[in-house]
């Protein structure tokens, strides 16, 4: 998650050696209201305009907001996706095509028992970075730093590892969350040799362990045993190394009862993140907020559509989804 409140992981090559409720009446079963819009409509659908409408009105009138945010608000940008037929995960299998990885399992924490997994992955992660390096943050990623800009948002909570958010100011603030880390090199002065490495599916020495070993055999002390950088992803069955503060601003958030929580380019398929967004569907819900109506009345659908005032969001594309 990333917070200024934005995260996931980073190519910040990190170093690894080896009451009783009897008597009340039964709570509504909760429901799921999909709104898709058809955006190419939006000039002349009054449906679409007023769901637009609202869904503007919303963002204008919270002063909280929480924003959720997946791999799918980077697409716009350029960043491939995974298992397209030109996606990384073809690439990585013409160069290990012995090997049957699934997409799931290059993330997992247990590629690392097996030498040729391990292998796939840093090449994986290097080819990643570099489709990254040549992109530019999306309409959203800046949409999202205008909120912040304007002191209306919360939290941002990103899994993303691409760093975009970074890259608009996001990543380091105060209200941004990063849950997966970054690809970044802590070492700049290195990141090239290390990225040469990784694409080769090599993980590079340790310089850190290197020099303290060094320093131990000058003084004619034992060397000691030099560990791998691996990039600084939080892999799926591995803690995060900032989990205990990531779970304390989520408190502070809800103590502070966010009135909108916006779900933007994620399927929701991680249980960690979807236990998140449950909770703040319910602190928003608490408010007696309704979610924008998608309907438009009589009156509005003779009213021409106002000019939005707000140009980052000209173009844009919006996929809703109300948890009630």
């Amino acid at each position: 998650m990333t917070g200024r409140r934005s995260g996931h992981g980073s190519f910040s090559p990190s170093c690894s050696h080896s009451s009783s409720s009897r008597g009340r009446p039964p709570s509504p079963p909760s429901t799921t209201m999909i709104s898709s819009l058809p955006l190419s409509s939006s000039s002349t659908d009054p449906t679409v305009r007023h769901a637009l409408s609202n869904l503007s009105l919303a963002v204008a009138k919270s002063k909280k907001i929480v924003i959720v945010t997946g791999a799918g608000i980077s697409c716009s940008c350029g960043v491939p996706y995974f298992r397209s037929s030109d996606g990384l995960y073809n690439l990585v299998k013409q160069q290990y095509p012995d090997i049957v990885l699934k997409g799931r399992d290059l993330f997992d924490a247990s590629l690392f028992r097996d030498a040729t997994s391990a292998s796939v992955f840093y090449t994986f992660i290097a080819k990643l970075k570099q489709s990254i390096d040549s992109v530019e943050p999306s309409r959203t990623h800046h949409f999202i730093k205008t909120l912040d800009n304007k002191g209306k948002l919360l939290r941002s909570y990103t899994q993303n590892i691409n760093g975009l958010e970074e890259r608009v100011g996001l990543v380091g603030s105060s209200s941004s969350i990063k849950s997966k880390g970054k690809m970044k090199a802590k070492d700049v002065r290195n990141v090239e040799e290390y990225t040469a490495a990784f694409i080769q599916g090599v993980a590079p020495d340790c310089p850190d362990c290197a020099s303290r070993s060094e320093a131990r055999v000058a003084r004619s002390a034992r060397a000691i045993r030099i560990g791998t950088l691996h990039p600084a992803i939080v892999l799926y069955d591995e803690p995060h190394p900032l989990g205990d503060d990531i779970g304390s601003m989520e408190s502070s958030d809800l103590s502070r009862i966010p009135d909108l929580l916006i779900i933007m380019g994620t399927s929701l398929k991680v249980h960690g993140l979807k236990k998140l967004v449950k909770e703040f569907s319910k602190a928003v819900h608490a408010t007696g907020a309704s979610p924008p109506s998608t309907e438009p009345s009589s009156s509005e659908e003779a009213k021409k559509p106002r000019k939005s005032k707000n140009p980052s969001m000209k173009g844009s594309s919006l996929n809703v989804k109300y948890h009630l």
